[in-house]
């Protein structure tokens, strides 16, 4: 009668932790001042992230975030050098209502005004399938920045798009 006991025990032990709620945990922190690269970075993409007009970054697993203020010749010319970066599923712009708040998912409170953000992850990690190829490199914007978007010059090849109702002035 022992192992039957036992087995008992062991299969309600199983579906208690399969069932159970878990916790999941990320590696994050925030990029230090100086500058950033990456080997995972489509060539390009830390030229764009070094630029001086950037004030904060953070990463949190494989995604990368960076937050920037600038005029418009500034962001324009950001423009210019991500519609050269190679390998990218797509070269877009998300374009946000109200001002952009430049801060890390673990501060609760605070946080700088910002112009635009950068977002970019491998592809394969946002997609949750390790077949999928290229990266995702995305430029946001918001409308009461500095930046006029009616009178953008944009590059060719760049997609303009307005922000999902999900997204806020937070992309993840």
């Amino acid at each position: 009668m022992r192992p039957k006991y036992i087995c008992l025990q062991a299969v309600v032990f199983v579906l208690s932790l399969v069932t159970s709620p878990q916790a999941v945990f990320g590696l994050g922190a925030d990029h230090p001042k100086d500058g950033v690269s990456s080997d995972a970075w489509p060539k390009g993409m830390a030229a764009i992230v070094n630029s001086p007009q950037r004030i904060h970054g953070y990463f949190v697993n494989a995604e990368d975030v960076f937050f920037f203020v600038g005029d418009q010749k500034q962001f324009e010319e950001l423009l210019m050098a991500y519609a050269k970066v190679d390998g990218l599923v797509a070269h877009k712009i998300v374009i946000h209502e109200g001002r952009g708040l430049a801060r890390s998912p673990w501060q609760e409170t605070g946080g700088v005004a910002c112009d635009w953000m950068v977002y970019g992850c491998p592809a394969s990690w946002k997609r949750a399938d390790p077949a999928a190829k290229g990266y995702i490199l995305e430029v946001h914007l918001w409308k009461e920045g500095k930046i006029k978007v009616d009178t953008l010059e944009l590059p060719e090849g760049i997609l303009v798009e307005p922000a999902k109702d999900s997204e806020t002035t937070d992309p993840n």
